[in-house]
């Protein structure tokens, strides 16, 4: 025990100092929306807000709301399905469009410290600890009476401590823990089941009570989901959910109806009877037979962790901390520890040596589990589900035999289940494709502020992609990506051109979500957008680290019939080593001739959406026809001048001059517009923006001749891709003269009057000056053969002796500076001139 209790500190301490490093950085940031205020008292306001699908915050955690500038203290008072009802000490208003809050997540490391310090007070949970860690090299259950695979699980969870299940994707594990929970029962045992995620604890506990009612032993009250649950897991078994069996047995304790404006009744929980509440929860809780609950919850919550149960079944044990596994076990006489140590690990952030050796791997390599497999042989303590029946054979092709090494096989009807999604579009007849997006690398981009990667064109082309699923009838869809950033615009996205199918707590609707947050999830057709390409130099470390097997894994399998990749396949090729997954993965689909090119988009997809349209490369009169009716303001985005076309070239140079013409590129020196607004932005993909509303990418016009133009029309979007871009009004430096000639070009050029007036600093001879070919003015003295760029202050000089006014007559001009590029600027008409035009 000496042993453990040296380890049990070691876990402690890793805890400790993650919860230190998490509070550090801030914890984790939440946006709720459309809040209304349902109670209005003197040192408090409650509210009730809709929160994302990715928003799950135990209940009486503490938070920080932040509005306009101010920050108010609160703390969450109840979630049910899409709602959260928040407390807060200040009044904000009586309805809130969006609001923004902290939570304090550390809170829940410091709560698994102290259950641990709880732990070891008690022998018999130092014992149940020890047992997991080291199960030891025999099984002790029969052999020689197993009549099948549930059979079998069933007798190791009799007569051994700790079973360990390895549960591949679409192996039908929750098929058998929900049986072995129902059996257990069934026989009078206690059990608890926990998991790392609401949305895999949702659905287990429904197939054990499907599982109960089709066998007649359902018995209401007995069988009990505690904590936050979606909108559709309640709706199906109200009974099986805690908080709905007191609110129909307790209805006077259930809800209290409040006034918003005078007009709506809304329900929330009585917040003077929420204790009484959460006592008759506790009591309910105690009496049932099977209790569901997250991990987080079972340590956090006392209805749990003061109680004793026959079997603990732990499901995502792969995803959750190794203390956590040890804290579950404490609970129970046996355990079932269940997962897929082939997906995605814990996540911590801190470095310390203990919490990369209990935070950041899961218990299946700290007992040992994984180097057994790997040496090919089998542990005594493990049972595999070896028959995937959830992926086209494929799609599975590649884990069964890349991930999984020939432990996994399809299962014979899997083929024939899944040919009604295959056979559809988009790519009908194909379970698994990668596009090739190469040609559109020059549209890949990093978010500035946080450094995450996104991809505009290939982020449409998925929604293109999603479109044409709806079209033919598929509407369990998902959209996953290594980069938040591109999960985030993506999922903006979905809320414009999908806003019926973004209920929240869907399971089988539309999602979009980092890979990491759609483990645990399944849809009918998956697309997975790799992001990088050569516009990003090099390829990121989620896709190219020691973790990014696991990532690339959970990726694929998350589809059921159709799988479709976008990646830029000679980047990836050309960077990557053959062994690294996401190349290997790449080969694999080429292999089996799954490599398709963007193809040219017909006219019956042009009429798929009314926001999102499609053009040949060479469309010319609907981006014209986009352009002469602008009325505010147009932004073109351009790496160099020469490339456009020249129709949007003449367009932009006859814009009305109440059209203001905002530009972003590598050089403006080179560009002959009348005036135009320089803007500061991280790149220059090319794009053209009317009005904030309506976004062209691609095409001939815009200087990229094999890619297919896309039209966007939507301001949240481009709103958000501003934002990502860092787009920004251009600094100037200005610089004020008052002019007298007619036009800009004075009777004396710059460069006459550079090379009369100024002479070499080095040997103070007169110079030559000429235009270099990057449209910079070098000098260069025959004298002494120094060379030198013009600068800022030189062309202030000339400003402030020769005296100019810009077309429009006004006569407060500024030298600007754009990049490596001089240009001067009309302070009251904004009008605007290279170099160029005055040399």
């Amino acid at each position: 025990m000496s042993i453990l209790n040296s380890i049990m500190k070691q876990w402690q301490f890793a805890l400790k100092y993650e919860a230190k490093t998490v509070k550090k950085m801030g914890g984790d940031v939440h946006l709720l929306k459309n809040g209304e205020c349902l109670l209005k008292e003197k040192n408090q306001a409650i509210y009730r807000f809709k929160r994302g699908m990715e928003t799950i915050i135990p209940e009486r955690s503490s938070i920080k709301a932040s509005l306009d500038g101010k920050r108010f203290q609160g703390s969450v008072i109840q979630i049910s399905g899409s709602d959260m009802i928040i407390s807060l000490t200040s009044f904000i208003g009586n309805r809130v469009k969006e609001l923004e809050i902290h939570t304090e997540p550390w809170q829940l490391l410091i709560e698994l410290s102290n259950r641990l310090e709880e732990a070891k007070e008690k022998k018999s949970k130092l014992q149940r600890i020890q047992r997991v860690l080291k199960p030891g090299d025999i099984a002790r259950h029969p052999t020689d009476i197993i009549k099948n695979g549930i059979h079998e699980l069933m007798l190791r969870t009799k007569y051994n401590p700790a079973t360990y299940l390895w549960g591949p994707p679409g192996t039908g594990k929750t098929y058998t823990l929900a049986r072995i929970a129902a059996r257990k029962y069934i026989k009078g045992q206690k059990v608890l089941i926990l998991a790392h995620s609401n949305a895999s604890l949702d659905v287990l506990m429904e197939e054990t009570a499907l599982y109960l009612e089709a066998n007649d032993k359902w018995i209401p009250g007995e069988v009990i989901r505690y904590g936050n649950s979606s909108d559709s897991s309640i709706a199906k078994h109200p009974s099986l959910f805690s908080a709905k069996w007191v609110e129909s047995r307790f209805p006077h304790l259930a809800a209290r109806s409040f006034k918003s404006d005078g007009e709506t009744d809304y329900h929330a929980i009585d917040i003077s009877s929420r204790q009484l509440f959460k006592d008759k929860e506790a009591s309910i809780i105690n009496q049932a037979k099977i209790v569901g609950a997250t991990l987080s919850k079972a340590a956090t919550d006392q209805a749990i962790y003061l109680q004793s149960f026959d079997l603990v079944i732990v499901d995502e044990a792969s995803m959750a901390y190794v203390p956590q596994i040890g804290f579950a076990a404490s609970l129970g006489k046996r355990i079932l520890i269940s997962g897929d140590f082939r997906q995605l690990p814990p996540v911590a952030i801190s470095d310390h040596k203990y919490v990369t050796r209990w935070l950041k791997e899961d218990i299946f390599h700290r007992a040992g589990i994984v180097k057994t497999v790997e040496t090919q042989n089998r542990h005594p303590h493990l049972y595999i589900l070896n028959k995937q029946r959830r992926m086209h054979p494929d799609i599975s092709s590649f884990t069964n035999r890349h991930v999984y090494g020939g432990h996994v096989e399809d299962h014979p009807s899997v083929r024939y289940n899944r040919k009604s999604i295959s056979e559809k579009k988009p790519f009908s007849q194909q379970a698994a494709i990668w596009v090739n997006t190469q040609i559109a690398a020059i549209y890949g981009a990093k978010d500035q502020k946080s450094h995450s990667r996104f991809h505009l064109y290939t982020a449409l082309m998925s929604i293109q992609n999603l479109l044409e699923a709806q079209a033919e009838g598929t509407s369990s869809i998902g959209f996953i990506s290594p980069y938040r950033a591109q999960a985030k615009l993506v999922n903006t996205l979905l809320e414009i051109f999908f806003p019926e199918d973004r209920t929240t707590g869907d399971k089988e609707g539309l999602a979009a979500a980092t890979i990491h947050r759609f483990q645990g999830s399944e849809r009918d057709m998956v697309l997975f957008d790799t992001v990088d390409c050569s516009s990003h130099n090099a390829p990121g470390r989620l896709l190219t680290n020691e973790q990014s097997l696991r990532l690339v894994n959970v990726a694929v399998t998350r589809a059921r019939g159709k799988f479709v990749a976008f990646g830029d396949a000679k980047f990836l090729k050309q960077k990557t080593a053959s062994q690294i997954p996401v190349r290997k993965l790449l080969d694999h689909l080429h292999s089996h001739h799954a490599v398709k090119q963007p193809s040219i988009i017909n006219k019956h997809v042009l009429s798929l959406h009314k926001r999102l349209r499609w053009y040949r490369p060479n469309e010319v009169e609907s981006l014209v026809s986009d352009l002469q009716k602008a009325k505010k303001e147009v932004i073109l985005s351009t790496p160099h001048w020469r490339e456009l076309g020249e129709e949007v070239k003449k367009s932009l140079m006859k814009m009305n001059e109440e059209v203001k013409v905002k530009l972003i590129a590598n050089s403006t020196t080179s560009i002959p517009l009348k005036r135009f607004h320089p803007l500061q932005c991280s790149y220059t993909f090319p794009f053209i923006v009317i009005d904030r509303k309506v976004m062209w990418i691609g095409g001939e016009q815009l200087g990229i001749n094999e890619l297919q133009p896309a039209r966007l029309w939507t301001k949240k979007g481009i709103q958000l891709l501003f934002e990502l871009m860092n787009v920004s009004p251009q600094k100037s430096i200005k610089i004020k003269s008052f002019l007298k000639s007619a036009t800009w070009k004075s009777e004396v050029s710059l460069g006459d009057y550079i090379t009369k007036w100024t002479c070499c600093p080095f040997c103070d001879h007169h110079r030559t000056i000429r235009m270099h070919r990057n449209g910079k003015v070098l000098f260069s003295c025959s004298n002494c053969g120094q060379e030198r760029y013009l600068t800022v202050k030189q062309v202030q000089v000339y400003l402030e002796h020769k005296q100019l006014l810009c077309p429009d007559g006004h006569q407060d001009a500024t030298a600007d500076k754009v990049g490596g590029d001089i240009f001067i600027k009309c302070n009251k008409c904004e009008s605007m001139v290279g170099i160029s035009h005055l040399y």
